[in-house]
């Protein structure tokens, strides 16, 4: 019976382990880069605002959050000055390459002031619970009454193990932002009534106030994550200055207002009070619709309705709701 020599194994063993160990790459090795991560970039494109209702440039920031099964694994934060269209797309680069995973991301975009970065109109600290934030009560600034409270929200998945190995792996990502709030402007008829009674309103802020009390069920809050409103609470009243500088200058509040995608309905109050706290001015049970996207656009006498008669409008969405008295 003949026999394996056994010095040759000491020279089949290394063979075979170092021809193993040549097969193992690790990355990144010196200046080496893993050729399997991902390099992203967001293209985020909307609607183009500009032909319904022209907005100005302004700051946005975004919040863009990545997530792998449920984790978050990067939130970053992005601003940029320019004005939202869909011809006119804005581009993330993600600060971190991404191994070739599935991912889940989601951004949110709000206006917020071109110096320091403050957000006017939100607050978006939890992003599961995001705020409208009452800025006339406090900071009350002429920037922030000017910057129109859009904000954005956009949603995607992505999974490059589906790429080549051999593909490119620098890429860029479209993403629709759509707007996830709706808004309800009140605008007054009777402006120059008003200022030939009370001067004092063209120059003195909180000479006036305007109070909307919501007596159905609204929305305290916008989770990112579900795209849905939530924290649900009655009896909701807001207060803001009134300033009316010229006739022309008839808008009294734009207020944003979170909604569900189908839109809601809602019953409110609007009431005109003096520095004293007196009523001026008063407009009850005012029905109204509010859809995400889109504004509701109430006009009526509402600085010189002395006295309490009910007003109906349509609920039935038609781009601008008349109260007629």
């Amino acid at each position: 019976m003949k026999t394996f020599p056994r010095f040759l194994l000491f020279i089949i063993i290394p063979l075979i382990l170092g021809g193993n160990a040549a097969c193992i790459h690790t990355y990144p090795k010196g200046e080496a880069e893993d050729p399997t991560l991902i390099s992203l970039s967001l293209a985020l494109s909307t609607e183009d605002y500009s032909a319904a209702q022209p907005l100005p440039a302004a700051t946005y920031r975004f919040i863009t959050v990545i997530s792998n099964n449920s984790r978050v694994i990067i939130s970053q934060e992005s601003y940029i000055t320019f004005l939202p269209s869909s011809s006119n797309p804005y581009i993330i680069k993600i600060e971190r390459q991404l191994p070739p995973q599935r991912y889940d991301i989601l951004i949110w975009g709000e206006i917020v002031d071109p110096l320091t970065h403050s957000p006017f109109h939100y607050d978006a600290s939890d992003l599961s619970h995001i705020r409208i934030l009452t800025y006339w009560e406090d900071k009350y600034t002429t920037a922030a009454q000017l910057a129109p409270p859009l904000s954005l929200r956009g949603e995607t998945s992505l999974d490059p193990r589906s790429l080549s190995p051999n593909g490119n792996r620098d890429l860029i990502l479209p993403v629709s932002m759509t707007n996830p709030v709706g808004m309800l402007s009140l605008q007054t008829t009777d402006a120059e009534t008003f200022i030939s009674r009370f001067p004092s309103v063209k120059t003195t802020p909180g000479a006036f106030s305007i109070s909307l009390t919501c007596s159905s069920p609204k929305a305290e809050s916008f989770n990112l994550y579900s795209g849905e409103p939530g924290n649900y609470t009655e009896g909701i009243e807001i207060n803001a200055p009134i300033l009316i500088p010229d006739p022309s200058a008839s808008i009294l509040l734009n207020l944003p207002i979170f909604a569900n995608s189908s839109g809601e309905d809602f019953t409110a109050d609007i009431t005109i009070y003096n520095s004293a706290r007196s009523i001026i001015s008063r407009t009850r049970d005012i029905n109204f619709h509010i859809k995400p996207g889109e504004t509701c656009l109430l006009k009526g006498a509402f600085l010189s309705n002395y006295f309490e008669n009910p007003i109906r409008v349509e609920n039935e969405w038609e781009g601008e709701i008349i109260i007629d008295q």
